[in-house]
């Protein structure tokens, strides 16, 4: 696929603030399976829909774990205790919710940008809705597949600095972009990270296509 690099809206900036580890249950249970780092994640399931399409690619720090500014956030919300469910499919569905929403403060009420049938507005969060609320990552980027009238994208990742393989069979590289950032690109296989090994140091950028 031809990608090209687009921003979500800048998030403001908040003072750094130390990063609680999160119970392991809930590192197993963020999407790509990541529970540190920065790191590209495929959406194939569409979770940043409709600020991305499927198969587009997220930049996502999931060293971000709280609210620190407007912008998109990879969260998780947790149905409530007691919670009534159909069957899978049918009615009534469940409340519980995996993906990227937008969010900001607004006279201090913490809102979230909501689709409904007037168009697209920011919704206060209730108080216990976001207590039963995880935020797994903060969306740094999106790679778009297809942009009318745009060249293929590249980015840059800096040097190979380590292969892996991860717990699920398939592998991953990780790239040191600057002194104190790296960026882990999950999802070869092993035989693609075999072929990486050879340019362990060198500088390299990475192009997205399918």
């Amino acid at each position: 696929m031809d990608a090209v690099i687009t921003r979500p809206r800048k998030a403001v900036k908040a003072p750094a603030r130390p990063v609680e580890p999160i119970p392991q249950d809930e590192a197993r249970a963020a999407p790509g399976g990541h529970a540190s780092g920065i790191h590209l994640v495929k959406d194939s399931e569409r979770l940043a829909w409709p600020y991305a399409d499927r198969d587009d690619v997220l930049e996502i720090d999931f060293d971000v774990r709280e609210y620190r500014g407007e912008g998109l956030y990879l969260i998780h919300r947790r149905a409530p205790v007691g919670e009534v469910v159909g069957p899978p499919g049918r009615f009534p569905f469940t409340s519980a919710f995996t993906g990227v929403r937008n969010l900001h403060r607004h006279n201090g009420q913490l809102e979230a940008l909501t689709t409904t049938a007037e168009g697209r507005e920011w919704k206060p969060i209730p108080p216990d809705e976001w207590a039963r609320t995880t935020v797994h990552g903060y969306v740094k980027n999106i790679y778009r597949r297809h942009v009318a009238g745009c060249a293929e994208g590249l980015f840059l990742v800096g040097q190979l600095a380590a292969v892996g393989e991860q717990d699920d069979g398939s592998a991953f590289a990780q790239f040191r972009h600057s002194k104190d950032r790296t960026i882990t690109v999950s999802g070869f296989t092993p035989q693609e990270a075999r072929a990486l090994s050879p340019h362990f140091l060198n500088a390299m950028r990475l192009e997205l296509k399918p």
